[in-house]
């Protein structure tokens, strides 16, 4: 196949020619021998030891500081005056006249 392709610059003509090749598939038949693999599977039992491990809990004594803040109340004294009546006492003598009646 020839395509023609035509390129003008200002006053000159320039022609082109690209030749296009194609392929044309072409399917063979080839015979060829493949080996394939035979797998064959047996069962075998065979006896294997195992470790059997066995967990127990242990107490591990941890020493930890802790830090305890215990608030107790300051006491403070005060002193304040404070007035309170108090009665007080006084031995007045009175002469008071009672009557009397005699009986004679």
């Amino acid at each position: 196949v020839i395509a023609k392709h035509t390129v003008r610059e200002s006053s000159q003509v320039l022609t082109e020619y690209q030749t296009i090749i194609r392929e044309i598939p072409v399917v063979q038949e080839i015979i060829k021998e493949v080996e394939v693999p035979e797998v064959r599977v047996f069962e075998r039992v065979v006896e294997v030891p195992t470790v059997l491990v066995e967990e127990r809990v242990v107490e591990v004594e941890v020493e930890r500081e802790i830090e305890l803040l215990r608030q107790v109340p300051k006491v403070t004294y005060q002193e304040r005056a404070v007035e309170v009546q108090r009665p007080v006492s006084k031995a007045v003598e009175r002469i008071v006249e009672v009557p009397q009646v005699l009986v004679s």
